[in-house]
């Protein structure tokens, strides 16, 4: 069960990192180009556009990155005792 959930966890982690990424530059993008035609509505309405998506795919790739670190397989307290003899 562990092992699906952190696949699909991974999985959606890279899918919304990629989507917050390119939403980031989508609004990077517009301003930089509203600002050299110098077109202040541009300039606004990237960000108005883009932000909250943006916000909204970070959010969501941090909860996934947290619950994909959580399901990760790791060895019980007893074994790494056994190991370091």
């Amino acid at each position: 069960m562990k092992q699906s959930i952190n696949q699909t966890t991974k999985f959606l982690f890279a899918l919304s990192i990629s989507v917050f990424f390119v939403l980031g530059f989508l609004i990077v993008g517009g301003q930089a180009v509203g600002l050299v035609i110098q077109n202040s509505a541009l300039i606004s309405r990237s960000y108005e556009l883009f932000a909250v998506p943006s916000i909204s795919m970070a959010v969501i790739a941090g909860l996934m990155g947290y619950i994909n670190y959580n399901t990760i397989e790791k060895p019980a307290f007893k074994d790494l005792e056994d190991e370091e003899d």
